[in-house]
């Protein structure tokens, strides 16, 4: 990834995680979210490329016995075996500083545009239970994020613009033919 892009993908993932913290702090007693809770990550994702860029670098920075389960796991996957993510070593992220960021924003409420050009707001069903209204500094507009992740991955590769690839399968293509970088 060239630097700049990877700084200005760095500073969106930091921005994120700066809304979250905001969003724990003010409902700590309504967000479900911690090590240990793996709700959202019940699912093989897939991810444009500027986020498996990244994703390639810190499974590359994992330790060889973690790499080789999180292939293992990745190979399950791949042959319908597994549907948990991955990257999901003892029901913690095996990349959290790095994870992508739709696992930045599972949990939180979100606002986007549905099928029928409606917003819509939805949020984990683990969290928020009781809460009659959510305020609206605590929601996420889904729809700019991935505008600016949209952005972010055509100046990352133009060639690729909207193209989303399988993590398993990733994963396997990471193990067979390492990158030198």
């Amino acid at each position: 990834m060239s630097g700049e892009v990877n700084q200005q993908y760095q500073a969106f993932l930091r921005k994120l995680d700066g809304f979250f913290a905001q969003v724990m702090e003010r409902h700590a007693g309504h967000m479900k979210c911690r090590k240990g809770c793996a709700a959202c990550c019940a699912v093989s994702p897939s991810f444009l490329p500027v986020e498996m860029d990244n994703l390639r670098r810190a499974f590359a920075g994992l330790p060889e016995s973690l790499r080789q389960t999180i292939a293992a796991q990745a190979g399950a996957a791949a042959a319908g075996v597994r549907r948990e993510c991955p990257m999901l070593v003892d029901n913690a992220c095996s990349v959290y500083g790095q994870r992508p960021v739709i696992c930045r924003t599972h949990g939180l409420p979100i606002l986007f545009a549905a099928e029928n050009g409606e917003k819509s707001l939805d949020h984990c069903p683990l969290n928020f239970e009781g809460v009659e209204r959510i305020d609206g500094a605590s929601i996420l507009n889904l729809d700019q994020v991935n505008q600016i992740l949209g952005l972010l991955n055509i100046q990352f590769d133009p060639e690729a613009a909207g193209e989303r690839k399988n993590l398993a399968a990733a994963i396997l293509e990471w193990e067979a033919h390492p990158s030198a970088d």
